[in-house]
């Protein structure tokens, strides 16, 4: 028997070669599905605690039910998957290009499309790692991510910032009681106080007024 002219797809006549050799008369169909280069962009944030949030940016995504993302080895929650891509997608079906075709025909309708996937850092050690992500197009590349627990030391910043009354008191200028001149015909009773106006000053130690 020649299988040589029944699939032009090498996987297909493998299954067909197969089934004839084990002596039967059936043919088999083999439906291999599409496989895309799935990349990932960005991560932001590119550092993130345990239970936070991370917003992947890439493509192309599908859906949050079709997602996986692991960090390091661990998969992550996804909250969601999102695509802002109509114009991009109508453009690709007009031009009859695939997801995962280069389409130059629709280069500017696809150059706006944005791909978002949200996930929670799972319970990981701090540390440098790598994130991953795969859908029905495939799996992505690793892009470097750090894994940082935030530790809450408890200071109290509030007494930093409160001021000695004290150290601002300079000399004790500030202190108008024992400073004060006596004026207009009152008589001063303090020890560094001025006669003004030619008043008289009852202390030892006064200025006399010009």
């Amino acid at each position: 028997m020649r299988y040589s002219n029944l699939s032009k797809h090498p996987l297909q006549t493998i299954g067909i070669w197969l089934i004839g050799s084990l002596g039967g008369c059936a043919t088999s169909t083999t439906v291999v599905s599409e496989r895309c280069d799935v990349t990932l962009d960005q991560a932001e944030p590119a550092i993130a605690g345990p239970q936070e949030t991370v917003v992947l940016y890439g493509s192309p995504f599908t859906e949050a039910y079709d997602t996986v993302v692991f960090v390091g080895t661990t998969a992550a929650e996804v909250e969601s998957a999102e695509r802002d891509c109509d114009e991009c997608d109508e453009c690709r079906e007009e031009a009859l290009c695939t997801e995962c075709d280069d389409c130059d025909d629709c280069a500017t309708e696809c150059n706006t499309c944005l791909e978002t996937v949200t996930f929670l850092v799972p319970d990981v050690e701090d540390g440098e790692t790598k994130i991953t992500l795969l859908n029905a197009h495939g799996r992505s590349n690793e892009l470097a991510f750090t894994v940082f627990t935030e530790i809450d030391t408890g200071t109290d910043t509030a007494g930093d910032t409160a001021t000695d009354t004290a150290d601002t008191a300079a000399h004790g200028d500030t202190a108008t009681s024992s400073d004060t001149a006596a004026t207009n015909g009152d008589t001063a009773t303090s020890a560094d106080t001025a006669a003004t106006n030619g008043d008289t000053a009852t202390s030892a130690n006064t200025d006399t007024a010009e």
